[in-house]
């Protein structure tokens, strides 16, 4: 009798009475329960579907949680419904640390887990390919860079979308496929990614794509890196560019960073501007303070400065330096002291 009454409030029109339909159906039968969701899914109301959302995010088996917000959302070609899909959302999402910690235990050689890593999430590529093609399509439906639905499901609840999510979730994928297309795309808009509680900063997913660069155009990301908003990332990009070769348009690059006021950036520039080889540090030097750009001048004599301090700095490159230094006419009182 409490089963077919629970039953019964789950195909209610009241969103609370079906919240109490679905509780009860866990607590008495979880064969019956699966029944009901399984028919939510494929022909549910949208209040069905909504409290199914809200049910399914308390679920301590977070496999089935996501298999269940995949189902109700993946798939098809029509419309999506945003509001829907925010109710899903936290369900629906790869989690970070839950990755790096299955990826520890893949490299370990545990016998128990698949070969390919995408597999302990997917039963096949396909189908972690349809996940990455809703999350295009919702990026495309996005009408802006945060959708929050508050309420949500009920007056007490919130939930909301964000692109810097999406584009998280389409890293771990790319990463995972080792799609190096889809990283590329990640990689052009990684500016998106915007540091949250749950689900790491910039810096975390640069690292995930970038820790071993493959070739010039993931070098070339590392260092536009270096520049970047967020002091973490910056940190992480030159901790990645230890040891990477660096071509004369990366160092042209590093140059034009002594622009800027950030002192983090300009510390981290010429660090790399001191990798250089001596007669290429004396050009950068020459470029530096023949610039019309203070701060470049700056640069210069902070470059001349801590190479001339070096002590395996050679006497030539420290008499060459001290030359060009010479040529900077009417220097400010910093620059003398310099």
């Amino acid at each position: 009798a409490g089963q077919r009454k629970a039953e019964a409030f789950c195909h209610s029109s009241d969103r609370i009475l079906i919240y109490i339909g679905l509780w009860a159906m866990g607590k008495c039968c979880r064969q019956g329960t699966i029944a009901i969701l399984r028919e939510f899914i494929m022909k549910g109301t949208k209040d069905q579907r909504m409290i199914m959302a809200y049910t399914n995010r308390s679920q301590w088996d977070r496999y089935e949680c996501r298999y269940l917000a995949e189902q109700m959302l993946g798939g098809g070609e029509g419309e999506i419904d945003l509001e829907l899909t925010a109710a899903y959302w936290r369900s629906f999402c790869l989690g970070l640390a839950e990755y790096r910690n299955y990826r520890k235990i893949w490299k370990e050689g545990d016998d128990g887990f698949p070969e390919k890593v995408f597999l302990y999430y997917f039963d096949t590529k396909d189908k972690a390919m349809e996940k990455v093609n809703f999350l295009h399509r919702l990026l495309e439906e996005m009408p802006a860079k945060e959708v929050k639905f508050q309420p949500c499901i009920f007056p007490w609840y919130s939930e909301k979308i964000t692109v810097s999510g999406i584009w998280k979730q389409l890293c771990l994928l790319a990463h995972m496929l080792e799609d190096e297309e889809l990283a590329d795309e990640v990689l052009e808009h990684l500016g998106e990614i915007r540091k949250s509680a749950n689900m790491g900063s910039r810096a975390d997913y640069a690292e995930l794509l970038l820790r071993n660069p493959t070739g010039k155009k993931q070098v070339d990301k590392l260092v536009s890196l270096l520049a970047d908003k967020e002091s973490d990332t910056r940190k992480k990009a030159a901790e990645l560019l230890e040891g990477q070769v660096l071509e004369d348009v990366h160092y042209g690059l590093l140059e034009g960073y002594l622009r800027l006021k950030n002192g983090e950036i300009r510390r981290l520039a010429l660090e790399f501007l001191k990798g250089q080889q001596p007669e290429r540090i004396a050009s950068s030097v020459e470029r530096l303070i023949a610039s019309e750009d203070r701060r470049m001048q700056k640069g210069g004599l902070d470059l001349a400065l801590e190479t001339v301090k070096e002590e395996t700095a050679e006497p030539q490159l420290k008499e060459k330096l001290r030359q060009l230094v010479s040529r900077i006419e009417e220097p400010e009182e910093n620059e003398k002291i310099l």
